[in-house]
């Protein structure tokens, strides 16, 4: 009787092990933030930096030489400092204005977005660092939560220009991007 209940005894017990590994990688592959109401869902690849000045959450993509390659930050904001949509609009198309034009550039180039449960801004443009010789791309979105709850989020991004292993990894950060 027992040799009848074994094949189907180590099925289950692999399909056991098996449904909690995936669970423990996907666990591992993501970060939820309870305090500010956010996950996202897949940081494989990305390593959490050292908190910056106004930036709640950083994450960074390393090279061989332990240095950032690629960079997001997310900053809450509580929504009802953000709750006038065309107020919100116009000023983060003027501070996006403004930091093209302090970067040396003319112009810059800004749309509304759509992420997951929120919606937004985003504010484009291409830059070249005093301290790395490529050239850069920086986004910054502000989304606003539009289940009206508590918070909204800035998100700044900068990644290589060209560079289609990082952009892909920036994307599925924002794309991983969610409130709750």
């Amino acid at each position: 009787m027992f040799k009848k209940k074994l094949p189907i005894l180590l099925v289950s017990l692999l399909l056991i092990v098996f449904v909690s590994a995936v669970f423990f990688m996907t666990l591992k592959t993501s970060y939820s933030d309870p305090t500010y109401e956010f996950t996202i869902n897949n940081t494989n690849g990305w390593k959490t930096l050292p908190l910056e000045a106004d930036i709640y959450y950083s994450l960074g993509t390393k090279d061989k030489q332990n240095k950032t390659i690629s960079y997001v930050g997310i900053s809450p904001l509580n929504h009802t400092k953000t709750a006038n949509k065309n107020i919100l609009r116009q000023s983060f198309k003027d501070a996006c204005d403004s930091n093209y034009k302090k970067a040396g550039l003319n112009g810059s180039r800004f749309t509304e977005v759509k992420i997951n449960n929120l919606s937004g801004y985003l504010c484009f443009y291409e830059f070249k660092p005093t301290n790395i010789k490529a050239s850069y791309y920086f986004k910054q979105y502000s989304l606003i939560n539009k289940d009206a709850k508590k918070y909204d989020y800035i998100i700044s991004i900068s990644y290589p220009k060209n560079n289609q292993s990082e952009e892909k990894k920036v994307n599925q950060i924002i794309n991983g991007f969610s409130a709750f």
